[in-house]
């Protein structure tokens, strides 16, 4: 009879337990899917020498989304992956706040070197200087010789991130004028060449992708500064010209102590590009065929169109501009000029009567009379002190 009672228990509870038994090859089959699925995102990003389109990136999101997947829904091993793919797909739709947001989960990352590189990639692209600098610092002792070279010319550029450009207006090509600092929100790549350093057809046609592709956003400005001398004006002309360079130019007509490129800016000889963001402050500094560099100015252009939150850039300590602060607050203010608040109208005297009881109503526990009655006075009195004050009462749990 023991025997029959315990049997009698035992039988019950593996009728619960069989189809959880029966789901485990159906759970773990959706979790290899699950990983596969993850594994082709990761690879179709995970290129360092491509850019990713920003349709590749809208479309790596809306699959996460199907799949119903983020670091929060995966599983331990997964989530690094999983990580990976939402930072590559967020400087790709030049989304560079979030893809920052995300660069502390990396610290886990068993791949040290491909977590650094990450961090470097994300720093260049959201112009954090520090976080730049360090991640390549370390990176640096985890490569041979050839790679230590290329960290320390990219460690380089960083030192002149997130510094104020110059207040200085500039003569272009056609008698125009253009500000660095006063950038009244629009992002600026600055171009810095010489016509006798022989450019690849790669770097030209990098130069004329992107004004084709921003030339016609109000908020981004292309700006070529040559700096060859009084002597060459005309061959550099000539050099532009022949090579289709339509954007404006500026001729410094000094090839050593040129007041930009070696004072202001302490750039060698060589072509190098520069992205000035929407506060007049040095965003990345780098190589027009670089898809770091492409992914900076992606973001830089979006913020400037308020389509992401605008980062600040930081220099190599860790500052922010006190110039990109003042740019801010004179936008600010610039747009309250255009679009004041509306002005507040007077007091009245049905909507405070209607306030007085609808505080009575919340005193004596009848919250939702009370609310009935401040949601009237904000749509039937709208304007009054009595109005904000019932929006005030309806913010509150």
């Amino acid at each position: 009879m023991r025997h029959l009672a315990e049997t009698i228990r035992i039988v019950p509870a593996m009728l619960l337990l069989s189809p959880l038994i029966a789901a485990l090859p159906a759970a773990r089959a959706q979790d290899t899917e699950t990983l596969a699925k993850l594994e082709r995102l990761h690879k179709r990003l995970a290129k360092p020498d491509k850019v990713i389109s920003v349709e590749q990136g809208r479309d790596v999101f809306e699959k996460l989304f199907e799949m119903d997947v983020s670091p929060a829904t995966v599983k331990p091993r997964h989530r690094l992956l999983v990580i990976e793919i939402e930072i590559l797909a967020a400087l790709a739709v030049g989304d560079a706040a979030r893809a920052q947001e995300m660069l502390p989960d990396l610290e886990t990352a068993p791949d040290i070197a491909g977590a650094l590189r990450l961090t470097a990639l994300v720093a260049t692209v959201a112009g954090d200087a520090g976080a730049g600098y360090d991640a390549l610092t370390k990176l640096r002792k985890l490569v041979d010789e050839e790679g230590r070279k290329r960290i320390s010319a990219r460690r380089h550029r960083f030192m002149r991130v997130g510094l104020p450009v110059p207040e200085q207006p500039l003569k272009t090509t056609g008698s125009e004028t253009i500000s660095l600092a006063r950038r009244d929100g629009k992002a600026l790549l600055l171009d810095f060449w010489k016509s006798r350093q022989k450019r690849t057809e790669a770097e030209h046609a990098a130069l004329a992708a992107v004004y084709k592709q921003y030339g016609g956003d109000q908020e981004f400005e292309l700006l070529g500064i040559n700096s060859d001398p009084r002597g060459r004006l005309r061959q550099a002309q000539t050099y532009a010209r022949e090579h289709h360079y339509v954007w404006k130019q500026h001729y410094e007509q000094r090839s050593s102590g040129a007041p930009l490129t070696h004072k202001a800016f302490k750039l060698g000889s060589k072509s190098v590009q520069m992205i000035i963001d929407r506060d007049g402050v040095i965003r990345a500094v780098g190589l027009i065929t670089e898809p770091a560099f492409q992914y900076a100015l992606r973001a830089t252009v979006a913020e400037a169109n308020g389509e992401y939150p605008s980062l600040m850039p930081r220099t190599r300590d860790g500052r922010k501009s006190d110039a990109a602060r003042v740019a801010r607050e004179r936008r600010r203010q610039a747009e309250e000029a255009k679009n004041p608040p509306p002005k507040m109208l007077p007091s009245d005297p049905i909507a405070a009567s209607l306030l007085r009881q609808a505080r009575l109503y919340l005193k004596t526990g009848k919250r939702t009379l009370a609310r009935e009655i401040f949601e009237r006075v904000v749509r039937e009195y709208p304007g009054t002190p009595e109005a904000k004050d019932a929006e005030f009462w309806l913010e509150r749990p």
